[in-house]
């Protein structure tokens, strides 16, 4: 069976302190009286009359006790006897009913500390917002599974990927401006061999982060060089700025295998 969303009651642990704790008929029928009483105050109609029942309060009969809970009606009765005893409910009485009032159920049910024993474990006591946060942010963080600093890498390489696919650019980082001749020179050369590439906004930011590590004029010799050996066999295929971007090193040993005289970039310089 499915749990519903029936509300909740405060369970305290001063009800370990209790005389009637260890008895197991008696402190089940605690809890379930908690459970029943009213929360707030209610008006009902019984038998024709409207009834008040106060906050902690509950209208029930033994007979009714004993199908909740499970106990026999003589269990409900004794139970009923030792809580009285302890000063834990009153009960009123008729030949149709039982009105039985939770004498400290404020006590029981209030989120206050003011209620709480001096005794009592700090940590014990109600986290604050504030607290709760930090304690679930930690709990969250102890079963997240373990990522290695590799994997953290790769994660961030395949975001910035998406990012750039999307023409997101990162934060703090504005568009290189159209006026950068660096970045022009280089989109004309592409122009100029492979035809105008596409998106704009997103090419030009390759050329302005090529150029953050190389110079103009390798990249020039690097974009010739793979209009050069374009088609052939093996070639690393290159076309635009995101082209060069990924696979310029392939370009590199591609001219370096073919041991070609191409003034192709050196990744060893700037």
């Amino acid at each position: 069976m499915g749990l519903t969303n029936d509300g909740y009651i405060y369970l305290w642990k001063q009800i370990l302190n209790t005389s009637f704790y260890t008895n197991p008929n008696a402190c089940h029928l605690a809890i379930h009286l908690l459970l029943k009483a009213n929360w707030e105050e209610k008006k009902i109609v019984f038998d024709g009359r409207e009834l008040v029942i106060k906050r902690g309060e509950h209208l029930t009969g033994r007979k009714k006790l004993s199908e909740e809970t499970g106990l026999s009606e003589q269990e409900i009765r004794t139970s009923i006897k030792i809580l009285k005893k302890v000063g834990f409910l009153t009960s009123k009485s008729t030949n149709q009913f039982s009105i039985i009032s939770i004498v400290k159920y404020d006590q029981f049910q209030t989120s206050s500390t003011k209620y709480l024993t001096n005794q009592q474990p700090a940590t014990n006591q109600p986290l604050t917002s504030q607290e709760a946060k930090e304690k679930r942010k930690e709990k969250r963080k102890e079963n997240s599974p373990y990522v290695s600093p590799i994997r953290k890498e790769i994660r961030k390489e395949i975001k910035k990927e998406v990012n750039i696919k999307n023409n997101i650019l990162p934060k703090g980082k504005a568009s290189p401006q159209k006026g950068n001749p660096k970045v022009n020179q280089l989109i004309e050369k592409f122009t100029q061999l492979f035809g105008e590439p596409q998106p704009k906004k997103q090419q030009r930011y390759y050329c302005s982060t090529l150029l953050k590590k190389y110079s103009v004029q390798k990249l020039l010799n690097a974009i010739e060089y793979a209009n050069e050996i374009s088609g052939d066999r093996y070639a690393p295929a290159i076309c635009t700025p995101k082209d060069l971007f990924y696979k310029l090193s392939q370009l590199s040993l591609y001219k370096k295998k073919n041991n070609q005289s191409s003034n192709v970039i050196d990744l060893r310089k700037k």
